[in-house]
C-alpha cells in the first residue's frame, strides 16, 4: 500500500506524523482526525510547521483549547480551524446580505441538523452530534451576528444511541451580545433510509 501511495500520489507515505514532522521540511500541516485526537498532534506539530489547519471542533474541552492556543503563539504557528461553511458560497451570500443590513436587525436565529442515526453507527460515539455537526451551526450564528454566545440553556437526551454512549438529540436556546436570541436543535435520530 505505501508503495503504490508514493506512486500514485508522487508523495512520501508515512504511517507516523512524528516521522514525517522530523523528515519534511512543511510550511503547513491540516490536521483532519477526531476531535479527541486534536490537543496532542496540534502540541506536538506546532514547533515544525508555520502555519495549522485544524478540523473543527478545536478541541473536546476549554482547557485544550487552551493549551492549543498557548501553544501555538509561544511557536509562532498560525493556526485555523477549518469551519468551511464560512467559505461556502451560499453560507458566505447570507452573511454578505447581513452585513449589508438587507435583513435588518437581527432579532432572533435559528439553526437545526437532522441526521440519519447511520451517522453515529459509522462513528461508534468517538464524538456527539453536538460537536460533529452542530459546531457548524454554532460557529455560524456568532459569525452572522458578529457577537458570542453568552449565555445557553441546553437539553439532550440518549435513548436510540445509547449503545454508543452518544446523545441522541440537543435542544438549546442561546442568547448571543447585544440580544439577538438563537435556537438550536442537532439530532442523529432520522431513520437511515430518511434524506438529511
Amino acid at each position: 500500500l505505501q508503495r503504490k501511495v508514493e506512486q500514485q500520489l508522487g508523495c512520501r507515505f508515512y504511517s507516523d506524523y512524528r516521522q514525517m514532522l522530523e523528515n519534511e521540511k512543511l510550511d503547513a500541516l491540516s490536521i483532519c482526525l477526531p476531535d479527541n485526537d486534536h490537543m496532542n498532534i496540534v502540541l506536538n506539530s506546532a514547533d515544525y510547521v508555520k502555519s495549522i489547519l485544524l478540523e473543527k471542533p478545536m478541541a473536546q474541552t476549554v482547557s485544550e483549547c487552551i493549551k492549543i492556543k498557548e501553544k501555538c503563539i509561544k511557536s509562532g504557528t498560525r493556526l485555523m480551524i477549518a469551519h468551511i461553511l464560512r467559505f461556502d458560497p451560499a453560507y458566505k451570500n447570507i452573511y454578505d446580505r447581513i452585513m449589508a443590513g438587507e435583513f435588518g436587525e437581527l432579532i432572533h436565529l435559528k439553526a437545526d441538523r437532522k441526521v440519519s442515526r447511520f451517522c453515529c453507527e459509522r462513528i461508534r460515539g468517538r464524538t456527539s452530534v453536538l460537536f460533529y455537526g452542530g459546531v457548524h451551526d454554532i460557529d455560524l450564528v456568532q459569525w452572522y451576528s458578529q457577537a458570542r454566545i453568552k449565555k445557553v440553556y441546553a437539553q439532550s437526551i440518549m435513548k436510540i444511541n445509547k449503545k454508543w454512549n452518544t446523545q441522541d438529540c440537543f435542544q438549546i436556546l442561546a442568547e448571543i451580545e447585544g440580544g439577538t436570541i438563537a435556537s438550536f436543535e442537532f439530532s442523529w435520530t432520522l431513520p437511515v433510509n430518511f434524506p438529511n
